[in-house]
């Protein structure tokens, strides 16, 4: 029955259910072998983090096979054996038997292909280290933090969080060639790009581009922005740099598409967490201010001088709060690339940025936001203006009463 998936103890401890969140190949088989439940056992007694995903993937192994037995979707079968090493040592007597749990499951996943005589036979893993020594031994590797070519021009990537992390100075992104027909190798482009300290991220911008785009917005289609909320803090910077964009706010099971030319790309979101509370940035009052420069359109140290420090971390302790955004606790995604139909809206980057992007702001209000919200926004930026137009008027009155008694005094020393 199709693409044998042997699962590592790596991929039970990040998540436990991954296979069972969407349709990852058109038949397949998931094994769970012995050593992998040995190493769970031995990881429960630890107090840490580790421990409790290792008492997790149990809890969830045991609840699926209990709920919806070992025939869990139409194309997925669940196996989980503990006789397959016994085999091999019969075997092979003649070598003495793997000791360490990761030599376990290399031996179980060359002799499951031998057996098979098949090529779909495919050890799951996280660890890189396991997937460099099953490849030496010419056994095939799936990483849940990679792209997954599932067909033609049909990409999945179960553990998207995992494989996108956000770095301030250098963010990772994903990168994937697709054939254009006449136009040649093009790409999809996927980043994190409003992250966090630690690594997460609360937004992901996906973009196809033509051969030789070089950021040249007729080359590219329109931006995707996959985000935790309605509303991006940046959405300024995006129509300051002239970019058509639209934002997606993720849920399980909601897709969108984009289109350049004749040429469309469909984006699934099979899985999504988002964190409880936002995460603070270790740095909250650059960061604010920063984001404030940007809303105001200034840039640069001219910018921040007319802002002023002052006035900017004032004001930044405010928005600084409305602007974080939860992250991503949980991320995967399906892309599929195919030719746009006659029907299909194939030009939808061709209208200005400018213009599609108020047309964008105003059926977003509209269709997610409720009246409060939008209140709320508005009293807020009445508010701030209000209160810098209020501490400038006080700073210009304290240098006109400090002018004027400089002058008394220079009238009395007289």
């Amino acid at each position: 029955m199709g693409h044998l998936l042997i699962l590592d103890t790596s991929c039970l401890l990040a998540e436990p259910l991954f296979f069972l969140d969407y349709d990852l190949l058109p038949a397949y088989v998931v094994l769970i072998t012995k050593p992998v439940l040995e190493e769970l056992d031995a990881l429960k007694i630890d107090e840490g983090q580790t421990g409790y995903s290792a008492r997790e993937a149990s809890r969830q192994l045991e609840q699926l096979l209990t709920t919806r037995g070992w025939n869990p979707l139409p194309n997925c079968k669940v196996v989980i054996n503990e006789e397959i090493e016994q085999m091999i040592v019969e075997g092979s007597s003649e070598l003495p038997p793997p000791r360490t749990y990761d030599d376990r499951i290399l031996a179980i996943a060359g002799f499951c292909k031998e057996l098979l005589k098949k090529e779909d036979v495919w050890l799951v893993t996280l660890d890189r280290n396991m997937r460099i020594r099953a490849q030496a031994r010419d056994i095939g590797t799936l990483d849940p933090s990679g792209w997954w070519e599932i067909a033609d021009n049909v990409w999945s990537m179960p553990m998207l969080h995992r494989g996108l992390r956000w770095h301030k100075k250098k963010p990772s992104a994903y990168v994937i060639p697709v054939d254009l027909g006449d136009m040649g190798e093009g790409r999809i482009e996927v980043w994190p790009y409003y992250g966090y300290e630690s690594g997460l991220f609360s937004t992901v911008h996906i973009r196809l581009f033509e051969p030789g785009s070089n950021g040249q917005d007729d080359k590219a289609s329109n931006v995707l922005v996959l985000s935790t909320t309605p509303r991006i803090p940046y959405r300024n910077q995006m129509i300051t740099n002239g970019l058509s964009y639209q934002v997606m706010v993720a849920r399980p099971d909601i897709s969108t598409s984009i289109y350049h030319k004749c040429w469309k790309l469909d984006i699934q979101v099979k899985r999504c967490e988002v964190l409880e509370q936002p995460i603070q940035f270790q740095d909250k009052t650059s960061q604010a201010i920063r984001d404030i420069v940007i809303g105001i359109g200034y840039r640069g140290a001219a910018g921040k001088a007319l802002i002023g420090h002052g006035v900017g971390t004032l004001i930044a302790t405010y928005r600084d709060k409305a602007s974080i955004l939860p992250a991503f606790a949980k991320l995967g995604l399906r892309l599929s690339l195919s030719k746009a139909s006659l029907e299909e809206p194939a030009a939808v980057e061709e209208t200005p940025a400018s213009e599609q992007l108020q047309v964008t702001r105003k059926s977003k209000a509209t269709a997610e936001e409720t009246p409060p919200q939008s209140r709320q926004r508005q009293n807020t930026w009445v508010i701030s203006a209000v209160a810098l137009v209020v501490i400038y008027g006080l700073g210009l009155l304290s240098c006109c009463w400090l002018y004027f008694l400089l002058w008394l005094l220079s009238l009395h020393a007289q």
